[in-house]
């Protein structure tokens, strides 16, 4: 329900007044923003299905150069959180050099289209609601626990901590929906021990 009426915001049809209520707009036949993309949770569950494997790819080739990639990554994100900024830039490329370690360039592109679904007038929305620096700073700690199991080498625990990863985004997007972890639950939190 949540996410219908921010599509519904986003598309101009209705204004959500914090404390007050939902209003209609006017349907005057104005154009309306037109929206395409698909569910922002849709793209987290696909998300989840082909990282999670990426990662453990990723672990059967720890070089110490690219794990060094992904710490800089990390890094980045940190720098553009600690400099007040939403730190996208960052996990974009965290999230792309996870991928590049597969060492296949559609699953490049795949992982990149779907995380600049981000983008999306819906996604952009979402992330007003929910994002904010204290769960950015999770997504970082998340991020540094992808990173220890990758360069451990250990493919079964890379996979589980990108699943936690994706997992807590999506609890994160779907905090304040009643019944959504109920319903639309990807995976288990707990990533599995290494």
């Amino acid at each position: 329900m949540r996410e219908a009426l921010i599509a519904l915001e986003v598309e101009g049809w209705v204004e959500v007044r914090m404390g007050s209520g939902v209003y209609v707009q006017s349907l005057s036949g104005a154009p309306r923003a037109s929206l395409t993309a698909e569910s922002p949770l849709e793209t987290i569950r696909a998300r989840w299905t082909i990282e999670g494997e990426l990662a453990a790819q990723a672990a059967r080739n720890p070089a110490p150069a690219l794990v060094d990639g992904l710490l800089e990554a990390v890094g980045a994100m940190e720098d553009e959180a600690g400099a007040g900024f939403v730190p996208i830039r960052g996990d974009r490329l965290f999230h792309l050099r996870v991928a590049e370690m597969a060492n296949n360039a559609v699953l490049v592109r795949v992982v990149g289209e779907l995380f600049d679904e981000r983008h999306n007038p819906l996604s952009v929305k979402l992330g007003d609601y929910f994002e904010n620096p204290d769960s950015w700073a999770v997504a970082i700690t998340e991020h540094r626990r992808v990173i220890t199991a990758i360069a451990a080498g250990d493919e079964g625990a890379a996979r589980a901590a990108m699943h936690h990863h994706l997992s807590c985004s999506f609890d994160r997007l779907t905090a304040s929906w009643p019944g959504a972890a109920e319903t639309m639950r990807i995976d288990s939190k707990e990533p599995a021990a290494s």
